[in-house]
């Protein structure tokens, strides 16, 4: 059983948490403290796999989703302990997902699922958006369009587990300025107010589409993606003020 390094009173105390509340802010501590877990279980089943239908990704990527599930229904008072009670429910997930997959016979996989997904929801251009600054009739919607897909690929490769942004890079300059981007972006998330902070990092941190950040964060996939392109405009924003600030210096 891979071993959580967390202190225990630590995480006792987010679990008294989260089953006082039960929102949101603390169950992504916990799925913080336990994502080690997930990537392990992940790794496990990925390592047995048989053919290439799926990538480590979406082995991850189900592991996630089952740790969001197993947070959600484990109840302590059946003396269980929660590694295992999570590794299970991760297990059932990876195991039930890639049947689906091989039944699907998919042929494309899930990033590139995802990039059309985010491709179309940034194409749903705002017919009003008075508190939009950068759209200015049809030649603004396309650098609006245009920028976010910018933003979105940065905070894509930033936020997600295994990031290696254009490896090929190799130049040290290239890599400290994109180091830099990424730790600018980290931050900017990290302050965006609660709902904000969790579309964000429920779709580039932890992989999820919008259909699955709608449904664990209560929402309809509509609002959800409102939120999302609300919230990279904002960032846009941020990152600017930021970098302005940061070059008068």
């Amino acid at each position: 059983m891979h071993e959580i390094i967390q202190p225990r009173d630590s995480l006792e105390m987010d679990w008294s948490e989260y089953f006082s509340s039960r929102d949101c802010d603390s169950r992504n501590k916990l799925v913080a403290h336990y994502m080690e877990l997930a990537k392990a279980i992940a790794a496990r089943y990925f390592r047995r796999r048989i053919g290439g239908q799926a990538e480590f990704d979406d082995y991850l990527h189900y592991a996630i989703l089952g740790l969001f599930q197993a947070i959600e229904a484990f109840d302590p008072k059946y003396n269980v302990k929660f590694e295992t009670f999570a590794t299970h429910r991760m297990r059932g997930i990876i195991l039930n997902s890639l049947a689906d997959l091989s039944e699907r016979n998919s042929q494309i996989d899930r990033r590139y699922q995802r990039q059309q997904e985010l491709l179309v929801v940034l194409g749903e251009f705002d017919a009003v958006d008075p508190d939009n600054e950068f759209i200015e009739g049809d030649l603004g919607e396309i650098a609006d369009f245009a920028l976010n897909v910018a933003y979105s690929f940065l905070l894509e490769e930033g936020l997600r587990f295994n990031s290696d942004l254009l490896p090929e890079m190799q130049d040290a300059y290239n890599l400290y300025e994109i180091s830099d981007i990424k730790r600018v972006l980290k931050e900017i998330v990290k302050a965006l107010p609660r709902n904000e902070r969790a579309v964000m990092e429920f779709y580039y941190y932890y992989d999820l589409s919008f259909n699955e950040t709608a449904e664990f964060l209560g929402m309809t996939k509509g609002r959800v993606s409102q939120l999302h392109k609300q919230t990279l405009r904002k960032i846009r924003a941020a990152y600017k003020k930021l970098t302005n600030i940061s070059q008068t210096y």
